[in-house]
């Protein structure tokens, strides 16, 4: 090679980029698939609700979304809509949503600075409150980016 960089030299690079995109990039977290869905309850939207997809493997990044008034929800784990990363989960439902009083995190583990804010249970009924008793079970893949999930409740 007369001009750039040698044999040897690309490479390494070749190597050192196939690692990161393996490993989620340059932030070392696991890449997350952008999904987004609709929240009803008897055919109804349910509105002012967070949805919480728990993951079934130790050790998994929960992923939250709110919805809005139309039930439509996008989720996020580590920042606002990034999606969720690919795994089976549980999801609980929680309602009676109280108005933030600070701000969205913009960057970080969204699930785990929102934790303590959950709201109080309501409105729907009890057995969606809990991802262990909600029967509410989704695996999400690499391939699911775009994916739109349907979450129907019944009284």
């Amino acid at each position: 090679m007369r001009h750039g960089m040698s044999r040897w030299g690309l490479g390494v690079l070749l190597a050192v980029s196939v690692l990161l995109a393996g490993c989620g990039g340059s932030s070392g977290r696991p890449r997350a698939v952008a999904v987004s869905g609709v929240l009803t309850l008897d055919g109804q939207p349910v509105k002012g609700a967070r949805i919480r997809f728990v993951p079934v493997a130790e050790g998994g990044r929960t992923a939250i979304g709110d919805t809005d008034d139309t039930g439509k929800f996008t989720l996020a784990t580590f920042e606002p809509g990034d999606g969720i990363v690919p795994g089976e989960y549980d999801a609980d439902v929680a309602t009676n949503m109280a108005a933030p009083t600070t701000p969205a995190p913009s960057t970080g583990d969204i699930a785990a600075k929102v934790a303590a804010e959950r709201p109080p249970e309501g409105g729907v009924p009890s057995k969606y409150t809990d991802a262990k008793t909600s029967g509410l079970h989704y695996t999400f893949t690499e391939d699911d980016g775009g994916r739109v999930v349907e979450v129907k409740l019944t009284k």
